[in-house]
């Protein structure tokens, strides 16, 4: 869905996000609140809904099958495509500290204020300010390599369907569940409003 542009004799031009048409301003602004914490009562509170009616308000909004899908249209506007994150790890995976040296005398200091440094600021992963003076980290690129691989298809997990001596896998009635983490890049499932993502029990 493409972004809409509206013009005035007179006047610039100015961008419409796709996702607007069709909504009322106050639905628009408890779109973008709700997508920044997924908490509908204090998105609705924040679009102009009265404190006491800001709950049902919120359960309401989510509820509009109009609203709901400006906020899916939302959220892929603002995620990383998966051709983004490619690009991305592909950087880190040939990265080198090259953008981050300048030559000092007859050896090299760090310089992170140049065009070219700023520019690869994703490569860092971390930087530390210690005793001996600035160190930094890049990110691995064995990993980003490896991830890479994993996107395209080219790592093949192994699974051991027998247990230690070719017997049964012996299992713990105990154990805890295994948690699976879905990709929900198309279709964008709408968490429930005010969810406690801080607390794994709530779930």
């Amino acid at each position: 869905m493409e972004d809409q542009t509206a013009s005035t004799d007179g006047q610039e031009e100015t961008t419409v996000p796709a996702w607007y048409d069709g909504l009322t301003d106050k639905q628009r602004r408890f779109v973008e609140e709700y997508c920044i914490d997924f908490n509908a009562t204090r998105a609705a509170k924040t679009a102009g809904y009265s404190d006491k009616t800001a709950q049902e308000q919120g359960s309401r909004l989510l509820s509009n099958v109009m609203v709901r899908k400006a906020i899916d249209d939302y959220l892929d506007s603002l995620s990383m495509t998966s051709a983004e994150a490619i690009y991305r790890l592909t950087s880190m995976g040939r990265g080198s500290i090259a953008p981050f040296v300048e030559p000092y005398g007859r050896g090299l200091k760090f310089d992170f204020n140049t065009e070219e440094a700023k520019a690869n600021m994703h490569l860092i992963k971390k930087i530390t300010n210690g005793k001996d003076g600035m160190s930094f980290e890049l990110h691995d690129p064995k990993d980003a390599i490896f991830k890479i691989m994993q996107l395209r298809g080219k790592v093949v997990s192994k699974h051991e369907h027998t247990g230690a001596n070719g017997g049964p896998i012996k299992t713990d009635s105990k154990q805890q569940s295994t948690v699976y983490i879905v990709d929900t890049t198309e279709g964008h499932k709408v968490p429930a409003p005010d969810d406690d993502y801080s607390n794994p029990d709530a779930q």
